[in-house]
């Protein structure tokens, strides 16, 4: 099958004296999920960076280098000479970390790679100078290695782009620098609800799968299927018992790091270790819905 979660770690800012970094936030997850799974630096083969709104608006270099650089993925523990970790980055807002668990699981099931990161960390990118930036700094890291007969099994991806002009991010010139501005209509959230469903209608649809066939589903942003499935649409898919309590996660407003803080919820769940297949649904601007279906291996 896929590749394998070895470990989850979300990383929030602490600090009130100055601003997060999201380098840092990306970092501090990614050493601490490591530390969880025992493993060191120079396993990481692959590192991919999600993250969109970053401090300062840097987009040039790739961000996941000096990811790569501070977790020290290709500093002096690699083992062999010549070895280099491959880092790059993604972006697809909300649903990017998603993307990137399909990229290495790629790697990982062809043999490329033996293990793993994705990482983010969001920030606003000129505190108290952005406008309408409304999302919690936070980062995360998610580490995967190979999973004999476990793992992901499918990903899909969806976009409603007739909604797209519900949720916008811009960069202006504001005369002396890059001024990042959010901009979210009011009808954008219940949009997500349905476009969350829609998608999730179809994936089950087109793997031939019923909601029986599915034991846990694990959603960001919070509530966007719980209040769907407590409520069934014209095509009924999920039970709300299926569905994460959303009202277990954070009540700030999340992004590229979302959906890892709801699968970090999840695994401290009671519900978790009797799951045996559990789908990750993702839902950002645009509207676009990534899903992945993840079959945990056996205890």
């Amino acid at each position: 099958m896929g590749a394998v979660i070895e470990a989850v770690v979300t990383a929030g800012h602490t600090s009130s004296d100055r601003p997060p970094s999201s380098t840092a936030l990306a970092v501090e997850a990614a050493r601490r999920t490591l530390a969880s799974a025992a493993r060191r630096p120079d396993a990481i083969d692959l590192l991919v960076n999600a993250s969109v709104y970053r401090a300062a608006n840097i987009m040039e270099p790739a961000n996941a280098a000096f990811v790569q650089r501070d977790v020290e993925a290709d500093g002096e523990f690699a083992p062999v000479k010549g070895r280099r970790t491959l880092s790059f980055d993604i972006s697809n807002g909300a649903c990017g970390m998603v993307n990137g668990l399909q990229v290495v699981d790629g790697f990982i099931t062809s043999g490329a790679a033996r293990h793993g990161l994705v990482v983010t960390g969001d920030v606003d990118p000129l505190p108290g100078r952005s406008e309408g930036y409304p999302y919690a700094p936070l980062g995360a890291a998610i580490l995967l290695g190979p999973g004999g007969d476990a793992g992901f099994e499918a990903f899909a991806l969806r976009s409603y782009p007739q909604y797209a002009d519900l949720h916008t991010s811009t960069i202006r010139w504001s005369g002396t620098e890059h001024v990042v501005g959010v901009h979210e209509d009011s009808a954008f959230h219940a949009r997500c609800e349905e476009c969350a469903d829609a998608a999730l209608t179809a994936f089950l649809d087109e793997r031939r799968l019923t909601p029986d066939d599915v034991d846990l589903v694990v959603a960001s942003p919070p509530g966007v299927l719980k209040r769907r499935s407590s409520s069934p649409p014209a095509h009924p898919t999920l039970r709300a018992d299926q569905v994460l309590d959303a009202d277990s996660l954070e009540p700030a407003r999340v992004h590229t790091a979302g959906i890892a803080l709801a699968l970090e919820s999840a695994l401290r769940s009671p519900r978790y270790p009797s799951a045996g297949r559990v789908l990750l649904v993702a839902v950002g601007s645009g509207i676009t819905v990534a899903i992945a279906s993840y079959r945990k291996p056996r205890s």
